[in-house]
């Protein structure tokens, strides 16, 4: 049986939202704690008590990382999501026109459950949706992946699961040759100047664009 896709909210709402925040859905997750989805600005955020999951197109990490990448000029056929939430990732990459099969891992069933009802039917690209730790996927899987995109929080902090080198080293040996990757982390949480050296022993050609607390890790100079 189909999941049950929500209306999407009609003109008057729409344009209502752009001075208004309409709670839509609210929810205490057993992983991610509170978790509240708003339709705000036309667009539907998910958010934690301290943190924007996903924003649609206002993700602004993300797009001023894809600016950077510029993925859609390089041919990408294979994308892996890890940390997929409402599929912002996956709405940016859709709206530069890259046309490409999406693999996008999801731990909390919430937040699968609101994305399929309210965002997914939006979206023409082909994506699969699997529930899973990121590090056990990457332990169980063998595919790999043109363009991996790491977006790992529980609130606004990085598991410590996924700051290790052996975590890292999974990505490396899930990557295609010539593989990218990005990798959201907040650049004050403890311990992360060690973990950049990790990551910079793993990926030597490492690359970081800073968007405010947040700092976005490239595998590329």
């Amino acid at each position: 049986m189909g999941v049950a896709v929500t209306k999407k909210p009609n003109f008057l709402k729409k344009m209502a939202s752009y001075f208004y925040s309409f709670l839509l859905e609210q929810a205490e997750s057993p992983i991610s704690g509170p978790l509240e989805l708003h339709y705000r600005q036309g667009r539907y955020m998910l958010s934690t008590a301290h943190a924007i999951y996903s924003y649609e197109d206002l993700y602004h990490n993300f797009r001023l990382a894809f600016d950077y990448l510029q993925p859609e000029k390089k041919g990408i056929q294979s994308v892996l999501i890890l940390g997929f939430a409402m599929g912002s990732i996956c709405q940016l990459l859709e709206s530069r026109g890259l046309k490409a099969n999406y693999l996008g891992i999801e731990i909390d069933p919430i937040i699968i459950d609101w994305s399929e009802r309210y965002i997914l039917s939006e979206l023409s690209a082909n994506i699969c949706i699997q529930q899973a730790d990121a590090a056990k996927f990457l332990q169980k899987n063998t595919d790999k992946f043109e363009l991996i995109l790491i977006d790992l929080f529980v609130d606004n902090q990085v598991p410590e699961a996924f700051r290790t080198i052996d975590f890292l080293e999974n990505i490396q040996e899930h990557l295609a040759p010539n593989g990218r990757i990005i990798y959201n982390s907040m650049s004050d949480q403890k311990g992360h100047p060690a973990f950049l050296e990790q990551f910079r022993q793993v990926f030597p050609k490492m690359h970081s664009l800073e968007i405010g607390k947040n700092q976005l890790l490239f595998n590329f100079a």
